[in-house]
């Protein structure tokens, strides 16, 4: 049974392996949001406006098992977003900094905001890479993975006075809710 570790996702990993464990996420984009998508990652990531976390299999072969992202927004750019009508959450962010606007809060920004217990966290990818299609239960290796998702996700997370935005929340339907939570 593999053991896991996190670390900080480097340019190299999203370049080798964004679209392969990032793909899962494909519907939510429009096809012109999804193919600029890697070149805007790697830019917010350079920033560090947003951050991404590499699972990988400790041992020889340290195979990359998940890229999970996380950010912090800013409260009004996030509002509008939610106003975006027919589009996901996170196609109308990245269709923002497309066009040159920053929805996702830099460093200072963050330290700020959580001073103020006032940030809005925005999931970003995180789908493991298991074999969907499998039938039977869940295997060991598996559970170990998500296992050692939750505690990157609580580790990366902690000290932040956050709320959190599901996409799956919004994009089912309840962006009355969601504008609720950020009210």
């Amino acid at each position: 049974m593999p053991g896991f570790t996190f670390r900080l996702a480097t340019v190299a990993d999203m370049r080798g392996s964004f679209r392969r464990l990032a793909g899962s996420d494909r519907p939510m984009y429009a096809p012109e949001t999804w193919q600029k998508l890697p070149e805007l990652v790697e830019e917010l990531l350079v920033t560090k406006r947003i951050r991404i976390f590499a699972l990988e299999e400790t041992g020889p072969e340290g195979r990359l098992r998940m890229l999970g992202g996380s950010s912090f927004v800013d409260l009004t750019l996030f509002k509008e977003a939610l106003a975006m009508k027919g589009a996901s959450l996170v196609n109308a962010i990245f269709t923002m900094v497309a066009q040159g606007r920053q929805p996702f809060l830099a460093p200072k920004q963050i330290a700020k905001a959580n001073a103020k217990a006032a940030l809005i966290t925005l999931d970003l990818f995180g789908t493991p890479d298991i074999d969907l299609t499998a039938s039977g239960p869940i295997s060991m290796d598996d559970g170990q993975l998500f296992r050692a998702i939750g505690q990157t996700y609580a580790a990366c997370h902690s000290g932040y006075h956050t709320r959190e935005i599901s996409e799956l929340l919004i994009s089912g339907g309840n962006r009355e809710r969601a504008r609720n939570l950020t009210d």
